[in-house]
Order: C-alpha cells, then sequence, then structure tokens
C-alpha cells in the first residue's frame, strides 16, 4: 500500500508560491504545502536575506517528518534546511544545485530597478503558450525589485552549499532540463563530486521553469523518488 509523504515546496528567487500552480493537480491527494518565502505577500517588507536566514525561517514551520522540493534558489534553501531539521526526510532540486552564481549583469539590471529581458526569455523554451508566458509576465511585477534583487544577491553569496550537500545523510533527487541555460553545464558532475549517493534525473529540452511546462512529468519523478524513501 502507498504512503503519503508531507511535502513542502519552496519557490525561487522573485517568485511565489504560484510558481507550483500547474504541478498543484498532481499533488492534490498528499499532503503538500506551498511556502512563501518572505517579502512576498502584498509586496511585504523583506526580513530575510541570506539562505541561511531563509531557512531558518521556513523550517520554523515543518514540525513532522517531510519532503522538500526546492525549485532554483528554493533547492539551496531546502539544503540549509536539511542541515539544521531532523524532520527533513529526502530533498528533490528541481533546476537547482549546491550554489547558484550570478552573472554579474543581472544584479547591475535589478540595482538599476529593471528586471532582465533575456534572464526572462531564458527561462522558459519556445514552446511554452502564450497563456502560460502572459501569466508569468504577470507574476513578475508581484514581488517589487527590491524583493527579487535580494533573492540573487542571495544565490550569489551562497557559499556553504558543498559542504552541507556532502553531510547530509538523507536521499537527494537532482532533477533539471537539458537545456537550462540558468544553471552551470557541469551540474551533474559536480553534484556527484560533492555527493556520490545525489541521483540524477533530466529532462531533455527543458529549460528552468520545467515545473511550469511539464508538470506531470516532474510530478511523476518526484513521487517515484519519494516512494521509495
Amino acid at each position: 500500500m502507498s504512503h503519503k509523504n508531507n511535502y513542502v515546496f519552496i519557490h525561487g528567487a522573485g517568485g511565489t508560491e504560484s510558481k507550483w500552480r500547474e504541478m498543484k493537480t498532481y499533488f492534490a491527494d498528499e499532503n503538500a504545502r506551498y511556502i512563501n518565502l518572505p517579502g512576498r505577500e502584498d509586496k511585504e517588507h523583506l526580513t530575510a536575506q541570506t539562505i541561511e536566514e531563509y531557512a531558518k525561517e521556513v523550517s520554523k514551520e515543518i514540525t513532522e517528518d517531510t519532503v522538500l522540493v526546492g525549485h532554483s534558489m528554493g533547492g539551496l534553501i531546502g539544503l540549509e534546511i536539511a542541515k539544521i531539521n531532523p524532520l527533513i526526510k529526502g530533498l528533490v532540486l528541481v533546476a537547482s544545485s549546491y550554489e547558484l552564481l550570478v552573472h554579474p549583469s543581472i544584479l547591475d539590471s535589478f540595482a538599476q530597478g529593471e528586471f532582465p529581458e533575456f534572464l526572462f526569455k531564458a527561462s522558459y523554451t519556445k514552446e511554452i503558450s502564450n497563456e502560460l508566458i502572459e501569466e508569468e509576465k504577470a507574476e513578475k511585477t508581484k514581488i517589487s525589485n527590491e524583493t527579487t534583487h535580494q533573492d540573487f544577491i542571495a544565490c550569489n553569496t551562497y557559499k556553504s552549499g558543498a559542504e552541507t550537500l556532502n553531510k547530509i545523510n538523507i536521499p537527494v533527487l537532482a532533477l533539471f532540463g537539458s537545456d537550462d541555460k540558468l544553471i552551470d553545464k557541469n551540474t551533474e558532475e559536480k553534484l556527484k563530486e560533492v555527493n556520490a549517493k545525489v541521483q540524477i534525473s533530466k529532462l531533455t529540452g527543458e529549460k528552468h521553469y520545467l515545473i511550469l511546462e511539464s508538470p506531470q512529468k516532474v510530478s511523476e519523478i518526484i513521487k517515484s523518488f519519494t516512494e521509495k524513501i
């Protein structure tokens, strides 16, 4: 008999829990929660500014055995939560790794109050539906530029991920698209070098937002992984 897992989903930089909207149908029968990180709701004041601070805030909400699923920056936060919270039984890094370095030009654009257009275009495949891309354009206006900028700074300055990934003793799955230009092209090799037990699943042709463009495939892979935990 299959058992239900408790899932906590953590979105990435400049996003909200809405980034998981296409996947929620596939986890409707599970105990799934979708976290809004600080600085999101009604463009509230940002109270956390580092990956470690985000992790401490989210960890407070986890009081039972849980599988963490983190997209992009959410994966970094998931690593830190796994380090400090013994209730974490598994971790899924979606379009993520143990580090996410940000190009200086991206940080410069945010510092000038602009969302870099090339970053937006690089996040999705050319096959993305017009409806979904319009939703995404609307989504990025819901977060203040200050919060998005700080998210990317947090990613760029996070340095303890390799050590954390090496030491945590829980199942870890890294799931990403083969055409994701926003993570290191050698992500698979780098993850394996740090922790040989990391499981890898790569979707051919997908880019950074595979959780929006291929939600069913992503959900099936995550559930297959957690069935063994």
